[in-house]
């Protein structure tokens, strides 16, 4: 995409799959996804969350943060980030559907 700045719709989602996004990993497997930042967390580590059933994600990526939500918001994640990778995969034994866009930054001016 050649930004770290964007959003991504994932529907269709299979109940076992892998997501490395900006050096994150997700692995959703036996109703539990867990997310490793790796070396983006910069000290924040693992976590673990019971999701019985995932239909579908949204993501928010930008230069400093990283936002998921799950089952149109019934499960939600948010996190700083230090990487600017604009890398996304996906690994699944299933086809799944994904939209991304792109998002602008917005340049905000002093209130006169």
């Amino acid at each position: 995409m050649n930004t770290s700045c964007f959003e991504c719709h994932i529907t269709d989602l299979p109940q076992s799959f892998k997501l490395h996004l900006r050096g994150v990993n997700m692995n959703y497997e036996d109703g539990l996804l867990t997310i490793d930042m790796n070396k983006s967390g910069s000290g924040r580590g693992v976590k673990h969350i019971k999701i019985p059933e995932m239909n579908n994600m949204t993501l928010f990526s930008d230069t400093s943060s990283l936002e998921l939500f799950i089952n149109d918001g019934a499960y939600a994640f948010t996190t700083r980030i230090y990487n600017n990778s604009d890398t996304i995969e996906i690994i699944s034994n299933k086809e799944i559907d994904m939209t991304t866009y792109q998002l602008k930054a917005i340049d905000l001016e002093p209130a006169k």
